[in-house]
Order: structure tokens, then C-alpha cells, then sequence
């Protein structure tokens, strides 16, 4: 028995410390690795309307082994998706009411955020870096600046907090015209937060924790506001961790007994 107590009380030390170290150096932005799964959740604001426009909102998130790190990309669609000219009503344009006679009246996107805080219990991750360096609107310009709320509960990426020339993210838009003697559609593409190619424009994050489901939104304008789910880190600890936390209460209780 007093073997075995002091074999669990060098495990319960090992896991406390394990539990307590970070993981191995500091992250840097990485490329999304041709494995990852991306997903989407399209989202408009409901007080406004269908009719001002969707918007997609793409994540996905992958762990890298070496630094035992979380990472999580984000990108915003906001573009024509099917390349059909003759149809205004099958692309994503949130901001631009598609009834309107004038394509220039719009809102961009200038603000994305995401809240970590999905239990509203006043915390978030305690690790978490943000890694854009050039996130924004594939149109170029400066990088979206960003600021985390106090406790990592949440983290905004806007225009206004950019430096150089940030760019918004402007809807598809469309103009009904004549063209030699035949009326269709014009269309303005629209702008996306899709490409990275060295330009870094993914809205990424790094963390310990592990994916759950967060709220991602997206503001146009300064009123409106379009959200939906996504994964972010809120799962904390990790599956290895809870083993060592076990095993070191475990080890604590046999060597109060002995």
C-alpha cells in the first residue's frame, strides 16, 4: 500500500505540474492545412431582412501536435457564389438591399467578432493568441486591427483599429441595364475575407483549449448585425489533462489514508 501511495503521489505531482505548464513556445499565424474541414453558417440580420442580404461565415480549426496548440480560422463570404449574372437573388450580399435601383447605396462589413464566452460566465480561454496579420477584405488594403475583451471573452476584428488602409468588405450588388438592346444584370462581385497566399487575410486564433460552440458575428455598417454559430476554444481541460488531474487527486487521497 505505502508503494502505491507514493507511486500515485509522484503521478499527482506530475499531473499538477502538467496541468499548469503551457504549451511548448508561443504560436505563430500557420497556413490552413489542406486537411482541414471548412464549414459555414450563412447569417443576416433579421431585423432588416433577407432582402439587405446573407453572409457566409467559414471556420475550421486543427491542432498542431508539436506545440500542442488549437488553431481556428475564420473567413467572411461575401461574394458572388455562382457566378450567374442573370440571377441577383443566388449570392451573398449582406448590406446592399438587392431591390434597391442604385448598386452604390450599401453597407460594407467592418467589424467581425466572436465570443468566447458562450456560458456568460465572464471567462474565456486562458491562453489565446491572435495570429492575423493582414486579415480583411480580399480587395487588399491594410489588416483589420483587433481587440480582445478583458478575460479573452471575446475579441473584435475592425476596420477602425486597422492599420495603413484597411479595407471593408463590400456585398455583391447588381445594376439592371441595357446592353445593346438587351436588358440584364451587371454585377459587382463583392469582396471576401477567402485568400490567403501569403496575405494572411484569415482571422485566426490560437488556444489550448479545445473546439466548442461560440457565437461569430459580423456588423455592416454601424447597425447591422448578422451572427451565428461556429466552433472557437471553450473546451478546457483537455482529455489528457483530465487523466493527470485524476490520477494526481487520486494519489493525494492514498496518501492522506496511508
Amino acid at each position: 500500500m505505502k508503494y502505491v501511495s507514493k507511486v500515485l503521489w509522484c503521478v499527482a505531482i506530475i499531473g499538477i505540474i502538467a496541468s499548469s505548464v503551457p504549451a511548448f513556445g508561443t504560436p505563430v499565424y500557420q497556413m490552413v492545412p489542406g486537411s482541414a474541414v471548412w464549414q459555414g453558417v450563412n447569417v443576416f440580420d433579421a431585423n432588416y431582412g433577407i432582402e439587405y442580404g446573407q453572409a457566409r461565415i467559414e471556420y475550421t480549426n486543427w491542432k498542431d501536435v508539436t506545440s500542442g496548440y488549437w488553431y481556428y480560422a475564420y473567413r467572411i463570404f461575401n461574394g458572388d457564389y455562382n457566378n450567374t449574372p442573370t440571377n441577383p437573388n443566388d449570392d451573398y450580399h449582406f448590406g446592399w438591399n438587392s431591390g434597391s435601383s442604385d448598386p452604390n447605396t450599401y453597407s460594407t462589413i467592418n467589424k467581425m467578432s466572436l465570443n468566447l464566452d458562450p456560458d456568460a460566465n465572464g471567462t474565456g480561454p486562458t491562453s489565446l493568441f491572435l495570429l492575423d496579420t493582414g486579415s480583411g477584405s480580399s480587395a487588399g488594403g491594410g489588416a483589420w486591427g483587433h481587440s480582445p475583451d478583458p478575460n479573452n471573452i471575446g475579441v473584435d476584428w475592425t476596420v477602425s483599429l486597422g492599420s495603413g488602409t484597411p479595407l471593408p468588405i463590400k456585398p455583391s450588388r447588381w445594376k439592371w441595364v441595357k446592353i445593346q438592346g438587351t436588358w440584364q444584370w451587371v454585377i459587382y462581385p463583392g469582396e471576401t475575407s477567402r485568400f490567403d497566399s501569403g496575405a494572411n487575410q484569415y482571422f485566426e486564433i490560437a488556444s489550448t483549449w479545445a473546439p466548442g460552440s461560440v457565437e461569430a458575428a459580423i456588423v455592416a455598417g454601424v447597425s447591422m448585425t448578422a451572427s451565428g454559430l461556429v466552433q472557437g476554444p471553450v473546451v478546457v481541460p483537455e482529455p489528457a489533462t483530465c487523466v493527470f488531474l485524476a490520477a494526481g487527486l487520486i494519489g493525494l487521497l492514498y496518501r492522506r489514508k496511508s
